[in-house]
């Protein structure tokens, strides 16, 4: 008689058999894997980098921008303290200011509300910015690339000329290469000078979006948009302004709020000290930058008041809520004054930003037409010093009106997303890809 298995009882052998037909059953229906392309089988530093647009961009900055984060766990926060207020026991509930903390309290989740929206725009303002300005490096790489490139052709025919006859001719000779090879090396900083903006405007435009310095991307656009033909009125920019913002919006708010609370103080009886909003409410304005007058005008900013207590009696606390009505109202008449003044400059850069664009595009378009025809005449080689020098005038000017004109394009596109951020998207650009 054989000796018994050392595994597993017989009565076993069913169930082990029903295990192993799942299995194959369940491995059998999964979908086959994915046949992995060429960019996938590559070393991750050899794949190639996605690319863009600015409205792409956009959408990732309002996903991951923790400034836009904070401001959404504050509107969460807000509202979770107008449930707390609304749902306060009965005792409270009984007492004659409840219904004004109320009232106060869903206030305060729409000034969060006001915060965020303008969050939105100042950050899409942000990614805008940041974007056009890699693209505008980018541009201006090209320019200084280009004048590099033209300037190291003729200083190798030029060395070759000093090498061959031992020290060149009274045309060409040592002198003559001396000056290129300096202007070949300011040439070169020029060159360094713009992939060093282009490497901080990409870093930049990272943290506009709230990704990871190691975040690899480039922009889709190779070319800045024109806008030259865009239309902005003026006085629309200004209602926009004074009817959208959200710093507005907020210190209306405030103001009504502080409103309710002197009505919140006279419906307090028999207190010498009572509470006001800012003990416990989520209401605060969001301020203007301060004032400056070293260079530009820039008026300065009145900020909020409001104590924790009011000390008194009913009498004398309700006539200070008052007074610090007054004071609210006089704070949100001053950042309706603000925010004018600011879509007032905001439609003078982006107008002279216009005119600027027409300038500098004639002085583009003359310089490389000039350029143009010099290479026409003097062909591949040059054989005299003015020729030389006409031709490396003729390539500066070329150069520095291709840079004015990116300049120029790239001020346009600046004082655009200003405007849509003062406007609060009253005015909302189409650029390519959003």
């Amino acid at each position: 008689m054989l000796p018994a298995s050392p595994g597993l009882p017989l009565r076993f052998a069913p169930l082990i058999l029903v295990l192993i037909i799942a299995v194959a059953e369940s491995a059998r229906c999964q979908p086959p894997e994915p046949i992995p392309n060429g960019d996938e089988t590559k070393p991750k530093d050899q794949q190639p980098v996605k690319k863009l647009t600015v409205g792409e961009c956009i959408d990732i900055a309002i996903e991951k921008q923790p400034k836009l984060a904070a401001l959404r766990a504050s509107i969460a926060s807000s509202e979770a303290s107008a449930r707390g207020v609304q749902n306060a026991p009965l005792i409270v509930r009984l007492t004659g200011d409840h219904k004004y903390r109320i009232q106060q309290a869903c206030t305060g989740v729409q000034v969060m509300q006001a915060e965020y929206d303008q969050g939105v725009h100042d950050v899409t303002q942000a990614v805008v910015w940041t974007y056009y300005s890699v693209v505008y490096a980018r541009q201006q790489n090209k320019v200084a690339r280009d004048a590099v490139e033209f300037v190291d052709f003729y200083r190798d025919q030029v060395e070759k000329i000093v090498n061959d006859k031992k020290g060149g001719n009274r045309e060409i000779n040592q002198i003559t290469l001396n000056r290129l090879i300096a202007r070949l090396a300011d040439g070169q900083r020029l060159y360094i000078r713009a992939q060093s903006g282009f490497d901080r405007a990409k870093a930049a435009l990272r943290e506009a979006m709230g990704v990871e310095h190691t975040y690899e991307f480039e922009p889709a656009d190779d070319m800045l948009p024109d806008f030259a033909k865009i239309e902005i009125s003026k006085e629309d920019l200004i209602r926009h302004a004074q009817t959208r913002r959200g710093e507005v919006l907020m210190a209306g708010l405030a103001a009504e709020v502080t409103r309710i609370e002197a009505y919140a103080q006279w419906a307090i009886r028999l207190r010498y000290r009572a509470e006001t909003f800012a003990s416990g409410a989520d209401i605060h304005t969001r301020p203007l930058p301060y004032g400056s007058r070293e260079g530009e005008y820039r008026p300065d900013t009145v900020g909020p008041e409001m104590p924790v207590n009011m000390i008194g009696r009913r009498q004398e606390r309700s006539e200070k809520a008052w007074a610090l009505v007054d004071r609210a109202q006089a704070i949100s008449d001053k950042t309706k004054g603000l925010v004018t003044l600011e879509a007032e400059t905001a439609w003078t850069d982006f107008h002279f930003a216009g005119m600027a664009m027409e300038a500098a595009k004639r002085q583009a378009d003359a310089g490389n037409k000039n350029l143009a025809l010099l290479k026409e005449v003097a062909g591949e080689k040059v054989s005299t010093s003015a020729t030389l020098e006409q031709l490396l005038q003729a390539q500066g000017e070329a150069a520095q009106g291709s840079a004015a004109h990116n300049e120029a394009v790239y001020n346009r596109i600046a004082a655009l997303a200003n405007i849509e951020r003062i406007s609060a998207g009253g005015f909302r650009i189409k650029y390519p890809g959003r």
